[in-house]
């Protein structure tokens, strides 16, 4: 059938390649209420069915129309804002309950419903922690929700408590090169990542040298006295300098480098 070739990432059909965004559409232009077909021409950005352009929010509300109970449609509507299904409104928050009450084990709705702040998924209530701490038990992998945990100062999975700073080097366990996974152990006072222990300021300059762009880790860098970045040896002033170069109005930064006796920011010299 089209959408099986679809699915299969398309191919060809009596001499003509057909890719599987057009396998959906063919699919929808024969049965226009194929809820399957709806929702993976939403997954490839939406497309023209029977003359109409659809959005990919609107190839979900489709797929929402033909099967309610599609976790996969609920969370995909959530993440592209929420919308109208058979004449009701579902802001993002309401569809990820939609998506956990068809399949409670639904990780990446789990994680965002953290991200709005939890709700109630089939009668009991999840603080966002909890949503984090749900996602984790279900994907002890999922980097992103060992930072957001951290960020909500830590919790339980399993039975076993991780502080925040735990939870900083379990994310960096899993990506070495998480920016912001790096700058937030700094300021929790660093820890020991993969059996080598980083002090603070280290956690600055490994934050900074997988994303130079990060203003406030240069401003911490500064405020710690500077250090070498990729092999170059930045002073406190230039740390500051950086940062206000990255994000002119950062007042903590403007304050800190009066502190030192001002500097040079995009060419114009402050006493």
């Amino acid at each position: 059938s089209w959408y099986n070739l679809g699915v299969d990432g398309g191919g060809k059909v009596d001499g003509h390649s057909h890719s599987d965004k057009a396998c959906f559409v063919c699919a929808l232009h024969i049965n226009n209420d194929f809820a399957l077909a709806w929702k993976n021409l939403g997954t490839l950005g939406g497309g023209e069915v029977a003359g109409k352009r659809y959005t990919s929010k609107e190839c979900f509300q489709q797929a929402l129309e033909g099967d309610p109970t599609d976790a996969d449609s609920w969370y995909n509507l959530g993440v592209e804002g929420g919308g109208e299904v058979s004449g009701h409104s579902y802001d993002k928050k309401a569809c990820y309950l939609r998506s956990l009450h068809f399949d409670h084990n639904y990780t990446n709705a789990w994680y965002n419903l953290g991200i709005v702040g939890g709700g109630e998924v089939d009668g009991q209530h999840y603080s966002g922690k909890l949503c984090f701490a749900r996602a984790i038990h279900l994907d002890p992998s999922y980097v992103h929700a060992w930072f957001q945990l951290g960020l909500n100062g830590g919790g339980e999975v399993d039975g076993h408590f991780h502080n925040e700073t735990a939870c900083y080097t379990r994310a960096l366990h899993l990506d070495n090169n998480y920016a912001n996974a790096w700058y937030n152990l700094g300021l929790a006072g660093g820890g020991e990542v993969d059996g080598r222990r980083f002090t603070e300021k280290k956690c600055y300059v490994r934050a900074l040298e997988v994303d130079p762009k990060n203003s406030p880790a240069w401003n911490n860098l500064g405020v710690l006295g500077g250090g070498k970045v990729d092999g170059k040896l930045y002073s406190e002033v230039e740390c500051f300098t950086h940062a206000l170069h990255l994000h002119i109005n950062d007042a903590k930064a403007w304050g800190n480098l009066g502190s030192v006796g001002g500097g040079k920011v995009s060419g114009k010299v402050y006493s």
